[in-house]
């Protein structure tokens, strides 16, 4: 495991540390929402046999070819609970953005059912992974504070709906940040691992682990921080990505 927090003193990390803590022990509840931009609006009631599972099925988003996209308006999972994503065995990517204007509290499991599926979270807000958070995914799994993801034949996901997104069927070939600030993404005592031979990616701000785990048998982890606007390029054999300056990247 490889860690990156950027000017930080110990004593500055470990207040840090004990602010993103409570913020989970205070959460009352967990929410998703979806915002209604790329399908209904609604807001999702757990169920199933422990009454804590959020089911989440394709026709709440888009689908374009392999490509399946969400907007919710908060997205948060708390300890315990479980958020499956559903739909057609011929997506391929699942891409996911959080529009509502607070970070993402993600403290129980993220599963997707569909094979193979790689999962794609996007909130510019910033990304807190709490201790019990964990993923039961066959695919991929990046998280990211981006502006944007941009697809291979010029189609752009925005994170701020008031922007006009062009949803295709291209494969994701880019991460895009427009603020000199990108929010951070926290890791504080999660065991987040994926299936073998797939990636596991952390694209932000500073990326902030405290006694976080990151696996990826076979396959590869990666942190890059950013440090000013720019773009991060996804290579057709995987996420090997071009640094711009101002970047950081542990891979």
């Amino acid at each position: 495991m490889q860690h990156k927090i950027k000017n930080q003193k110990p004593f500055q990390i470990a207040v840090s540390a004990c602010l993103i803590l409570l913020a989970f022990v205070t959460i009352s509840h967990a929410d998703i929402t979806t915002d209604g931009t790329v399908g209904p609006a609604q807001t999702l009631v757990p169920g199933g046999t422990t009454g804590q599972d959020y089911t989440i099925p394709a026709d709440l988003g888009t689908q374009k070819g392999s490509n399946l996209f969400h907007s919710f308006g908060q997205f948060n999972v708390d300890t315990g609970e479980r958020a499956t994503f559903t739909g057609p065995s011929d997506i391929q990517n699942i891409i996911n953005r959080v529009t509502g204007g607070n970070a993402s509290r993600i403290d129980g499991m993220l599963t997707c059912d569909i094979t193979g599926a790689n999962l794609w979270l996007l909130n510019p807000f910033g990304i807190l992974f709490g201790p019990n958070a964990s993923l039961d995914t066959s695919g991929s799994f990046h998280a990211s504070t981006a502006d944007y993801l941009k697809l291979s034949d010029g189609g752009v996901f925005y994170t701020d709906p008031s922007k006009t997104s062009s949803l295709t069927t291209a494969p994701p070939s880019a991460f895009g940040f427009l603020s000199a600030g990108p929010a951070d993404i926290d890791i504080m005592g999660s065991f987040l691992k994926v299936g073998n031979g797939e990636s596991l990616s952390m694209v932000g701000g500073d990326i902030r682990i405290e006694s976080g785990h990151l696996v990826a048998p076979g396959g590869r982890v990666i942190l890059a921080g950013l440090a000013s606007p720019g773009t991060v390029a996804i290579e057709p054999d995987g996420l090997n990505m071009n640094v711009p300056a101002g970047w950081e990247m542990l891979r």
